[in-house]
């Protein structure tokens, strides 16, 4: 009896057995359906009919901060980068589409899904996008546009009118808020908040020719100050080619910086009495602060646009 039930079961397993593999065999008999390695159905009129075609340069300052003229300048010098090659199975993205997709994310405060919806791309698409664009600016538009863009005379001349000769630019640190980009405080900053530090400094126009940007927003200004580039290069003297010194009063008088009350003390940097002992003292710092306030108004304009 207990060997004819071994029996039964056995022949039961193998009977399932067979049918199993019956069933995997027909379904490997079946045709596989075609996957398509992009997305179909993605329309991109809104770039190539509204936004390319019919806007005016009212509309392009209004959502990419620039005039069209602008954004073309743009996009023909970052070309060369962000060009991509046409492939046997689907065309590349033109320039100007992939610069306006990096640019929409940058000026609109958008995320990556909304800009693929808006443009009709994917995710990788608008992600390679903004990250060969950003590459981009810092290995060509970035030079070309951070300099100085008057002689120094020039630049002298204008501090000279504000109240303070002698003085070639105006230094300051600037939080730009980001995503943490990990889960230490390193980078939050005094109002708890994710940042980035940007140390920079401006003519008396306040147009920026020295940047650094990087530093974690939980550093102080005087600590970014003693690492950038800008403060090495003036240590050394390597920073401008010729270095006019003014007689003042009897007193030879270099080329200096002005900053606020944060930074340390150089031979060529110079910031306000704290406190003010005195009318001199006093008439100094508010001479230097008036000085002082292109790097602010650089900063709210560099904000307000980006």
């Amino acid at each position: 009896m207990v060997a004819r039930r071994r029996n039964d079961s056995a022949q039961r397993s193998a009977g399932q057995a067979m049918r199993r593999k019956r069933n995997w065999q027909s379904l490997a008999a079946l045709p596989t359906p075609h996957r398509q390695w992009v997305y179909p159905h993605r329309s991109r009129d809104w770039w190539i009919n509204c936004v390319w075609s019919s806007w005016d340069d009212e509309e392009w300052l209004g959502n990419f901060r620039m005039t069209r003229r602008t954004f073309c300048r743009i996009t023909r010098s970052v070309a060369p980068l962000m060009e991509h090659e046409n492939t046997n199975m689907w065309p590349s993205l033109p320039v100007e589409m992939r610069v306006g997709m990096a640019i929409w994310y940058l000026a609109n405060e958008k995320c990556f899904r909304t800009v693929k919806q808006q443009f009709g791309t994917g995710y990788t698409s608008v992600a390679d996008a903004v990250h060969d664009f950003c590459r981009a600016v810092g290995e060509v538009l970035f030079k070309r546009v951070v300099r100085f863009a008057d002689p120094i005379d020039q630049v002298m001349a204008g501090f000279s009118r504000l109240g303070f000769p002698q003085c070639v630019g105006a230094i300051d640190g600037c939080h730009i808020r980001i995503m943490n980009p990990s889960d230490t405080s390193a980078y939050m900053n005094r109002k708890n908040v994710a940042s980035v530090l940007l140390m920079a400094v401006c003519d008396s126009k306040g147009r920026f020719f020295s940047a650094n940007i990087g530093q974690p927003g939980r550093n102080h200004d005087g600590f970014a100050f003693r690492e950038c580039n800008f403060t090495s290069a003036m240590d050394r003297g390597a920073f401008l080619e010729s270095n006019p010194t003014q007689t003042i009063q009897g007193v030879d008088v270099p080329t200096i910086v002005i900053a606020d009350g944060a930074f340390p003390m150089r031979k060529w940097l110079l910031k306000p009495y704290s406190p003010a002992h005195n009318t001199l003292e006093r008439n100094f710092n508010r001479r230097l602060s008036k000085a002082r306030c292109v790097i602010e108004q650089a900063f709210g304009r560099l904000k307000s646009r980006w």
